[in-house]
């Protein structure tokens, strides 16, 4: 029984992520996500409050997704010691399973979408889009400075450089004909030219 009711959250869920990053927040209903699980909206309301705890339900699942395939701090410092440098920094780079791609990318489609009249849906694609890859980018390229295995770098530029490519390339997959995993590779490998080793 316990299992069966966690089965139909996570439908609801996954039909929520569908609905509301295609329209607006404030647009799709409880009764639209009963009739789209095929619940009637008593039933939907037995598993959540409102739209409000499905959305923190939403977000809680991305962190758990993301937290999974995080890399560790400690394992990318020791990459930037050992690693050509261009590959340390493309490390810091983390990719979501194939099979979650889509979800995520929409969960992040419903967070931008919100961040202009919730403060909670704003820090949520900041720290995703922006804060976390800086955080890990940064340090590595820090250290890669240290030990002298690149040349000299702004990495401030570079980081500023990066947010953009990361916040155009999430802009990008929620349009018709979005990029392929091919076309984020290049851009990916243009921002990484700038870097150059010493050879040390």
């Amino acid at each position: 029984m316990e299992k069966t009711k966690s089965d139909t959250k996570r439908r609801i869920i996954d039909r929520a992520v569908q609905m509301l990053s295609a329209a607006n927040y404030e647009r799709v209903t409880m009764r639209d996500i009963a009739a789209a699980v095929g619940l009637k909206p008593a039933s939907l309301y037995s598993h959540f409050s409102g739209k409000e705890e499905i959305l923190t339900c939403i977000y809680a699942m991305f962190e758990e997704h993301a937290a999974e395939i995080r890399p560790e701090a400690a394992a990318l410092s020791a990459l930037a010691e050992t690693a050509p440098p261009r590959e340390a920094v493309h490390r810091t780079f983390f990719y979501f399973r194939p099979t979650d791609y889509e979800n995520m990318l929409r969960i992040l489609n419903i967070a931008h979408m919100m961040s202009g009249v919730d403060p909670r849906s704003l820090e949520f694609f900041q720290r995703h889009v922006f804060a976390v890859p800086r955080f890990y980018a940064g340090n590595v390229l820090e250290k890669l400075l240290r030990l002298e295995r690149i040349e000299p770098l702004d990495v401030e530029a570079f980081l500023v450089l990066q947010t953009y490519f990361c916040y155009g390339a999430v802009l990008r997959s929620f349009t018709p004909g979005a990029p392929v995993r091919e076309e984020w590779e290049r851009g990916l490998g243009a921002l990484l030219s700038l870097i150059r080793a010493t050879g040390r």
